[in-house]
């Protein structure tokens, strides 16, 4: 009888761990897949590609040919329309990425490295404890994959912060090991080289552990202190010393920042931020929380809404166990993802209306670290059994769930039919009288009726801009076009209406505005069109810009103009 319960318990354990196998290895393979996907077919593109990563691109293609960093006015990176660049940015990982395409001639290869890098340390965890493992990949939710698809520098901020989580739970662990006083203070000097987002989050985690540890570190060698500060300092120090040779002395980038508006941007663009007075706080937080978990393509691409409530209700239980699990840092843990939050809303209303999930990964991920590490040293793990049941539950349904979401993004992701070019005046808006049958009085008298009932409908504002256009009552053209970007900013033909504010200023002579509405063109979609290449060259060129006129022409050139 006792060797039929040992043979049933044997044969229990081991469909078990035969079924973790499955999931683990069966979501990490299926990831790897996805990613390269996307990776490949991912269109750079508005707005399936977004419109920043055009700009980092250019971050990336001009440190791989001049090997420096670009000044904040250089004229050979592409700005978004209010003057600004990531050049004020001196974010490290552009040249990581940079490298890579030096050495392969490929963008994006550098966001798939790191991706592959950190499934290989959730493997590394699943080693270690296979529960563990588990849970880390329920936590690769499908807009985490998303933004390992492209060239951003989200992906180095979500491994510092990974590597933050790991590294405050092994110092707080232990804090009298003088490997993880190093390890911790390293990494939280990474976060100043990351990005502006980590700055203040990972602030949080390196005071609270250095506030608890306070007594534990006076205790460890004065040399093993001073090594590990020097080695932070060191790291920290990239920030500030790119920046001040980059950016005329200005070493955080914020003065420099503010003069490449003033020189650069559109003064007539409408501000991005929303008041607290007016600010949609249950619209933030429905679009902030639906796009952590997965919304593609600037928000162009959603899942049904019972994935979204499925999913938070999941990733929001198993967040609760596991930050329960933790007792002496659920506060600390609740603190920090509610901060992050608050951070989100001021730059919201002070700077830029973003209610983008990715600026919640800083604390998700440092929260991510430590509950994983937190988990793989717990010795009292195996004499829970409630416990491991729950958590392996949530997390294998989640899982399935990921995959399920990943697969249903995708499909929806790749057959939208978005167009770089639109040339005919009939696909703006179908309630349009037939091309052959219209003329521009009546597109004109059709339009301004659609206006008296709806003022902010960009559609026909940007069809008066094309029918004045044809009529060459230029300066009515200029007015509409820019009355469509203040309306709607980003939208499908935001390329389109750029690159002709760019033809109509030019031949007003305005090449300083001229040029930045072709840039902003091209940040939208670099493949709009390879004349807009040539316009820039040749506006430069009007100018006396002999040195950016040649790099433009050479980038025409590459792009196929040939005339």
């Amino acid at each position: 009888m006792s060797f039929n319960k040992i043979k049933t318990s044997f044969d229990s354990k081991q469909f078990i761990d035969l079924l973790f196998d499955i999931v683990f290895y069966g979501s990490f393979l299926f990831l790897i897949y996805a990613s390269l996907s996307l990776v490949v077919n991912l269109p750079t593109s508005f707005p399936l590609g977004g419109p920043d990563e055009p700009a980092h691109i250019a971050m990336c293609e001009y440190i791989a040919e001049y090997w420096k960093w670009p000044q904040w006015d250089s004229h050979r990176i592409l700005r978004y329309c209010d003057g600004s660049s990531y050049a004020c940015n001196s974010v490290i990982l552009y040249w990581f990425h940079a490298l890579l395409y030096k050495i392969t001639n490929i963008h994006r290869l550098g966001s798939f490295i790191f991706f592959i890098g950190y499934l290989c340390t959730l493997a590394y965890f699943y080693r270690k404890n296979k529960i563990v493992g588990i849970v880390g990949i329920a936590f690769v939710t499908p807009q985490v994959l998303f933004t390992f698809s492209y060239v951003n520098p989200d992906v180095g901020a979500i491994c510092v912060a990974f590597l933050l989580g790991i590294a405050v739970a092994k110092y707080l662990q232990n804090p009298n090991k003088p490997s993880n006083l190093c390890f911790f203070l390293v990494m939280s000097g990474a976060c100043i080289t990351s990005k502006y987002h980590m700055w203040a989050i990972g602030f949080v985690p390196f005071i609270y552990a250095l506030f608890v540890t306070r007594r534990s570190i006076l205790r460890l060698p004065w040399k093993t202190i001073f090594v590990a500060f020097f080695l932070a300092i060191l790291i920290a120090s990239w920030w500030p010393i790119t920046s001040y040779f980059a950016n005329n002395g200005d070493i955080i980038g914020f003065l420099a920042q503010k003069k490449a508006r003033l020189l650069f941007g559109d003064p007539n663009l409408s501000p991005l931020s929303i008041s607290f007075e007016y600010f949609p706080f249950r619209y933030f937080l429905s679009l902030t929380i639906t796009s952590l978990y997965g919304r593609w393509g600037w928000m162009a691409c959603g899942l049904p809404g019972i994935n979204y409530i499925v999913a938070i209700s999941l990733l929001t239980l198993l967040l609760f166990v596991l930050i329960i699990h933790n007792k002496k840092l659920s506060f600390f843990l609740l603190f920090l993802l509610l901060f992050n939050l608050f951070l989100m809303v001021i730059f919201s209303t002070q700077l830029d209306y973003q209610p983008q999930g990715r600026y919640l990964f800083p604390s998700y991920f440092i929260i991510n670290g430590i509950i994983l590490y937190k988990l793989a040293i717990d010795p009292s793990l195996p004499e829970k059994p409630f416990f491991r049941k729950l958590l392996s539950t949530l997390s294998i349904l989640l899982i399935l769930l990921n995959m399920i979401s990943i697969s249903s993004l995708g499909k929806s992701f790749f057959i939208i039919p978005w167009s770089n070019e639109v040339s005919k005046i009939t696909s703006f808006d179908s309630k349009l009288p037939n091309k052959r049958r219209a003329n521009d009085e009546q597109v004109i008298k059709h339009c301004k009726k659609i206006l008296h009932n709806n003022p902010h409908n960009y559609i026909a504002h940007i069809n008066l801009g094309l029918a004045f256009q044809r009529q060459k009552r230029f300066e009515d053209a200029v007015d509409h076009y820019l009355e469509a970007l203040r309306i709607a900013r980003h939208q499908p033909y935001s390329p389109m209406v750029n690159a002709n504010l760019g033809n109509l200023l030019a031949q007003q002579g305005d090449f300083k505005a001229a040029s930045r509405y072709y840039i902003e063109a091209l940040r939208l979609n670099p493949d709009f069109s390879n004349a807009v290449y040539y316009n820039l060259a040749c506006i430069y060129a009007r100018q006396n810009m002999n040195d950016e006129s040649g790099y433009w022409l050479k980038k025409a050139r590459k792009k196929g103009f040939d005339n």
